[in-house]
């Protein structure tokens, strides 16, 4: 049998970039790079202002999904409710005391909190969608408006965080992350931010964190189990000498290499390399998984601003430094169906912009996580 089928189907060409000028009415009025998300831009969730996208996906939906009932099925909203407590919530925590927040003290707050309640229901309906194929594209329709739903309601009250909602808009931001985590995505779908590529649940995750820094009221609130048992874990990723990892150290050395002139951008991706070592610490057997997790999850806040912003301009060395994250993703994606397939993505969407000369740099992670590159053509 001739193999030339399945040579051509791993022939692509690299793709090209394209200085975006679609972007929502807010970003483009602030002259700011819009990342195009669905059903709300990251730049807007960050700000806490609605979105037009959220408008356009409801309409789009309605054109799209025409041979779909546009009504909710009977007790949907219980249906979603109902798996979300009885299912969901225990896939987001192996601890009973944290499982026991998701499952009865985020349910209760959802009662007098529409935006929850929505917010709920969405990741219900994509963890309902996750497990039966037979219903997938009704209830990723639903999860849909239940997720744009949640963010008309919400996004309002974002700069307007008080004692009184620190705990709801915190589960809130929380839900508004795992959905946009979990949501399918399409093949011309991208993860790209500004003419780089930041996956947008960075700055969501980034704004979660901040909402509990901000807000101390929240230390006293049934939430604060969240980040309680995360605090041990934190206190050690920041003060424990990490031991030299091969690959990392190699990547440090090409840096170095360089000879760059520009020496604050080496001492910025330096220092995100030593602090991706620290979370490389928790990939030893003696962790558990929920300490793995808060382990690895710790670089992505805790990395600096001027990183992330390399990554925003495409910066060749910044990228390869977040492809070495992936094998982290990677160990988590057989516990946690809502970050299934990152690690590939974010491995695709680098490796489509690296330069030629960097693509060696990241032999070692996406041969870690199994990703093969695919042949290129200079057609």
């Amino acid at each position: 049998m001739s193999s030339a089928p399945q040579a051509e189907a791993l022939v692509i060409r690299r793709r090209p970039h394209y200085k975006s000028r679609t972007g929502c009415q807010r970003c483009r009025a602030r002259r700011v790079k819009c990342d195009e998300q669905h059903p709300s831009c990251v730049n807007c969730l960050k700000r806490g202002v609605k979105c037009d996208y959220i408008q356009q996906a409801a309409d789009q939906q309605t054109h799209e999904h025409q041979e779909l009932a546009l009504e909710k099925p009977p007790h949907l909203d219980l249906e979603m409710f109902h798996h979300f407590c009885a299912l969901t919530a225990y896939t987001l925590s192996t601890e009973t005391p944290v499982c026991d927040m998701w499952r009865i003290h985020v349910p209760q707050l959802a009662l007098g909190a529409d935006y929850i309640m929505d917010g709920i229901c969405a990741f219900a309906a994509l963890h309902k969608a996750h497990q039966e194929p037979d219903r997938r594209e009704s209830l990723l329709y639903h999860a849909t408006r239940y997720h744009t739903s949640s963010l008309e309601k919400g996004l309002p009250l974002v700069s307007l965080i008080t004692p009184e909602n620190g705990s709801s808009m915190y589960i809130f931001s929380l839900l508004t992350l795992f959905f946009n985590l979990a949501r399918p995505r399409r093949l011309d779908d991208g993860i790209m931010l500004g003419s780089g590529l930041l996956p947008g649940p960075v700055h969501l995750l980034r704004g979660t964190h901040l909402i509990r820094e901000s807000h101390h009221a929240l230390d006293r609130s049934p939430v604060a189990l969240v980040f309680q048992s995360t605090e041990r874990i934190f206190s050690y990723w920041k003060t424990h000498v990490p031991i030299q990892h091969p690959a990392l150290s190699e990547l440090h050395s090409r840096i170095v290499r360089l000879d760059d002139k520009d020496k604050e951008k080496q001492r910025i991706l330096l220092g995100a390399i030593h602090t991706l070592s620290r979370s490389y610490t928790f990939r030893d057997d003696i962790y558990n998984i929920e300490d793995k997790t808060r382990g690895y999850y710790t670089w992505l806040y805790e990395v600096g601003e001027d990183f992330l912003n390399l990554l925003t301009e495409a910066n060749d060395e910044a990228m390869c430094i977040l492809v070495f994250f992936t094998p982290l993703v990677r160990d988590l994606e057989a516990k946690s169906w809502w970050v299934e397939g990152w690690a590939f993505r974010i491995s695709e969407e680098v490796y489509a912009l690296l330069s030629e000369d960097f693509r060696p740099w990241i032999a070692w992670p996406i041969k870690q996580i199994g990703w093969v590159p695919p042949m290129q053509t200079d057609e």
